[in-house]
């Protein structure tokens, strides 16, 4: 969730003293009528060597109860950890999806999609914003700013969909090439084997691929995993399944065996808590009640009025 938010949130919100410079606005133009299928496309724009893939569909996240009773709590938060502005509500409010495909998660290099923000929204940050001003330069419609350890690329494809390119250095021919490219990650035999895997209809989902370095830190569950892929849903109530790929059969019996031994202590936070073993996969699958929720919340630190 925060780095799906991080990457929203890129586009002109941080507290450091700025230096004065002349306000200077991006020429965010319309694309030609071609990139409307790529536009509408979840994939769309998303790299075809992103290892790290997250959708988050922030419509039908805030269309369901769940985020009725927690959402404000859960704003309030960000709030607090990231620091308040009229730009930060003006995005989450606007926000309707959001598209990640990293080759790096750390350092960040990669694709993001915004949809549902609009022009004036991100013109107000950028403007509101001096420290970003003057780290950003404007080359026709795309804007790069400058940050430490990345470059951050913004183009607006259409009045409500913006994408973000991430890497050790952008301009704008690159953000060219990203927009003109399509959807690579649609063309990519594998990602879409396991894409048909998932319930693409939840509030949100997420695919690991094996040449991921992230996989590396889940090493410690007692083999590298092949990949990860799962799903959330965050409307009515919480559920999640979330599949864990092994080399071969036995590694996955192994390592779902041993994950049932260690998750008792879990089990009175959730309605159902479930590992099993199905060939190469080690699954497991989650739900939590309304009022379960409100507890782990609580524990986190996160009070939630009733």
């Amino acid at each position: 969730m925060r780095l799906a938010l991080a990457s929203v949130f890129l586009i002109g919100c941080w507290s450091t003293t700025p230096a004065p410079v002349t306000p200077v606005a991006p020429r965010l133009a319309p694309a030609g009528p071609d990139l409307a299928a790529t536009i509408a496309d979840p994939l769309g724009f998303l790299p075809v060597d992103g290892g790290f893939v997250v959708r988050l569909d922030a419509e039908r996240l805030r269309g369901g109860a769940l985020w009725n009773r927690f959402g404000a709590a859960l704003v309030a938060r960000i709030a607090e950890d990231e620091g308040q502005d009229a730009c930060r509500t003006a995005v989450l409010d606007s926000l309707q999806s959001l598209s990640i495909g990293l080759r790096s998660v750390s350092p960040l290099r990669g694709v993001a999609v915004v949809r549902g923000v609009t022009r004036a929204t991100v013109e107000g940050c950028l403007h509101a914003q001096p420290n970003v001003r003057a780290r950003a330069v404007v080359t026709g419609t795309t804007t790069v700013w400058h940050a430490e350890d990345f470059e951050l690329g913004l183009r607006f494809v259409d009045d409500r969909t913006l994408v973000l390119v991430m890497d050790e250095a952008v301009v704008p021919a690159m953000v060219d090439r990203v927009v003109q490219a399509g959807a690579p990650l649609r063309r990519s035999a594998g990602f879409q084997a396991v894409l048909e895997l998932l319930d693409q209809q939840r509030v949100a989902w997420i695919v690991i691929g094996p040449n991921d370095p992230v996989l590396e830190l889940l090493a410690v569950i007692g083999a590298r995993p092949r990949t990860v892929f799962g799903s959330l849903d965050a409307r009515d109530f919480a559920a999640g399944e979330l599949h864990v790929r092994f080399d071969d059969d036995p590694t996955a019996d192994r390592v779902a065996t041993d994950l049932r031994g260690r998750i008792g202590m879990i089990n009175g936070f959730v309605d159902r808590l479930e590992v099993t073993h199905v060939e190469r996969d080690v699954v497991v699958e989650v739900s939590a009640s309304e009022a379960q929720l409100v507890q782990v919340l609580s524990l986190a630190g996160l009070a939630v009025t009733p």
